[in-house]
């Protein structure tokens, strides 16, 4: 009972932790140990002592590791604290001299610490007294101490951060939700998808994270466009449509045919018309940053009949990171950090940040305080910061329309702009599913921001309501059946001609 009930409580925490396979195997040897002990006794005995020899070892080091902190953390300090002001809680108050009744025990060898009632003989002579011989080793011990303890956090903070990476990819979690899990594409789709983004992508100017041309099985890319369908028999004369947009318009958790861009040329075809879809939908942009890229194309003479604009999600979880009333982009803060400490690299500020920046990411203690601080500081916002969180959002977004729809007058082209669905907008199926825990309360900021929307934005975040069949992969992302009925609602505001 005592091994059964003591793992299911270390699953529990790895399941805290979101270590959910951990979690599943702990649960399972347990379930196992614990039915071979009951059916055979004997055998169950022979598995005690095996564990037993091997986590003997496992147990001294961290009883040593955990004595160490509390005699390190605790004990050192309240010492130092009373030997700085005389105070030694041994003396007894009735004792005729300082030495007190206390007999003196000189210090020989190291092994007198596992002979503490003998008298050791022959104390070695010229040993430093006196409260700043004290204090001296006092802070050579607590610096040690220091050094110890940053090891420890740093060895089990980089162990936890490189076990629950391992466990919490992209192809072990999104692969395995209710959307894909019978996709038998699923899990190397999600493995290619993690090997080019984000680890291929490049810093651009003026435009961010941009993808390289890239050929595999599921993903294509060549000069900023991902692969789209092509229509059978699409000529020269076809219609030209422009997608631009975040991860959701890329097309993140779908093939290169069967994104929305790739839906809308399928339903062009059925229809007749051709029409030649290009994707230049990228991951974790804004519209701002797809209004550079436009101007960029329209500079190479690249002059569409149709631009679609896809967007809302990320404009809301830009001010989710950082409140901003100006132009912006996802992880600005962080790429200004990397700027800045590039500048400093070989100064001594540049070695402190960068110390502090790789501790931060390694320290358990670090993350544990996080974690502790996220629970306790009560992140959940106020309706005032939902409010200006979906102001700023729309404000945003109505400018670069602004600016979009000049170009188009200037330039000759439709613009179509697409207010985005997500789970937070979504009734039925398998939305509500990816709206709970909302710490930071993007979902509220979300459905503010879509009840400030107006002309000339399209609102067709209710286009997924009601499907029956699972298709989020998480809060906004979709499968290809997802991405097909999104492309059916965005098709009619198209103007195609037949």
């Amino acid at each position: 009972m005592i091994r059964l009930v003591g793992g299911l409580v270390f699953a529990g925490v790895l399941w805290v932790l979101n270590l959910r396979l951990g979690a599943a195997l702990v649960v399972v040897a347990v379930l196992a140990l614990s039915l071979i002990s009951i059916v055979s006794p004997t055998a169950g005995t022979r598995i005690d002592v095996g564990i037993a020899k091997v986590t003997a070892p496992i147990a001294r080091s961290v009883a040593t590791i955990l004595l160490a902190i509390v005699y390190f953390l605790v004990i050192t300090p309240a010492s130092l604290f009373l030997r700085l002001f005389g105070r030694d809680p041994l003396i007894s108050p009735a004792a005729a001299g300082p030495a007190g009744t206390w007999v003196v025990k000189p210090r020989s060898d190291t092994t007198m610490v596992r002979r503490q009632f003998t008298l050791e003989p022959g104390a070695s002579a010229g040993t430093q007294q006196g409260r700043a011989a004290t204090a001296a080793r006092l802070l050579v011990v607590m610096v040690s101490a220091l050094v110890l303890l940053m090891a420890v956090d740093l060895t089990l903070g980089t162990a936890y951060v490189s076990v629950r990476g391992a466990l919490d990819s992209d192809a072990d979690r999104r692969a395995s939700t209710a959307a894909m899990v019978n996709e038998s594409w699923a899990a190397d789709y999600f493995e290619e998808l993690h090997d080019v983004w984000p680890n291929r992508f490049a810093w651009t100017p003026l435009l961010g994270l941009t993808p390289p041309d890239y050929e595999g099985t599921y993903i294509n890319i060549a000069d900023r466009a991902r692969a789209t369908y092509v229509a059978e028999g699409e000529g020269d004369d076809a219609t030209s449509v422009y997608f631009f947009g975040g991860s959701t318009a890329w097309g993140y958790g779908q093939r290169d045919s069967y994104t929305i861009p790739s839906y809308l040329a399928r339903l062009a075809q059925d229809d007749g018309r051709p029409v030649r879809v290009t994707n230049y939908g990228q991951p974790a942009w804004v519209i701002w940053q797809e209004l550079s890229l436009l101007q960029q194309l329209l500079a190479e003479g690249n002059v569409p009949d149709v631009a679609v604009f896809y967007n809302g999600h990320n404009e809301v979880g830009q001010q989710v990171q950082e409140l901003t009333a100006d132009p912006s982009y996802l992880q600005a803060s962080s790429v200004k950090n990397a700027v800045d400490n590039r500048r400093l690299r070989g100064s001594l500020a540049g070695l402190m940040d960068s110390f502090k920046g790789f501790y931060k990411r390694h320290s358990i203690l670090v993350r544990g305080a996080e974690a502790f601080r996220s629970e306790s500081s009560g992140l959940a916002p106020t309706p005032l910061l939902a409010e200006t969180r979906a102001r700023n959002a729309v404000e945003l977004h109505h400018r670069a329309v602004e600016v979009i729809e000049r170009l188009a007058e200037s330039y000759g082209f439709e613009a179509v702009f697409i207010w985005q669905p997500d789970a937070y907008t979504t009734e039925g199926g398998d939305a509500a599913s990816f709206t709970s825990p909302d710490r930071e309360g993007f979902g509220q900021a979300y459905l503010d921001a879509t009840a400030l929307l107006g002309p000339p934005i399209l609102d067709l975040s209710d286009s997924l309501d009601g499907v029956k069949d699972a298709v989020f992969i998480d809060e906004v992302h979709t499968n290809e059946l997802g991405a097909e009925i999104v492309a059916r609602a965005i098709y009619p505001h198209l103007s195609i001609e037949p």
